[in-house]
């Protein structure tokens, strides 16, 4: 059963919540929940710019080639140089919590 939100007092239904641009998305990380947001991100239609990996792994680079992802950094500068020139709306960290930590410090 689908649970109805309520906006404004009205109850909308989440098929109908659409933003007007789509957003360009960013993704740290290429494991199972890095795949369970991306098929989300594109079930949105919104654009996965860039993912930054730890490695250049053949996993890394199936996940790359399956979203149809153009940038892909192993380097944690220049995915932020990246970030800041393009504009990107979100980043989504799908990493391990010691993991994500290095990131955040960084």
């Amino acid at each position: 059963m689908v649970k109805n939100h309520l906006m404004h007092g009205k109850i909308i239904f989440p098929q109908k919540l659409k933003l007007k641009k789509n957003l360009k998305i960013s993704i740290i990380g290429a494991g199972e929940i890095a795949y369970k947001y991306a098929e989300v991100i594109n079930s949105f239609n919104h654009t996965i710019e860039a993912v930054l990996t730890s490695t250049n792994s053949k996993k890394n680079q199936l996940f790359i080639k399956k979203f149809n992802i153009e940038n892909h950094y192993t380097d944690h500068d220049k995915f932020i140089q990246f970030i800041y020139k393009n504009k990107i709306s979100a980043i989504i960290v799908c990493v391990s919590w010691n993991k994500s930590y290095e990131i955040f410090k960084k």
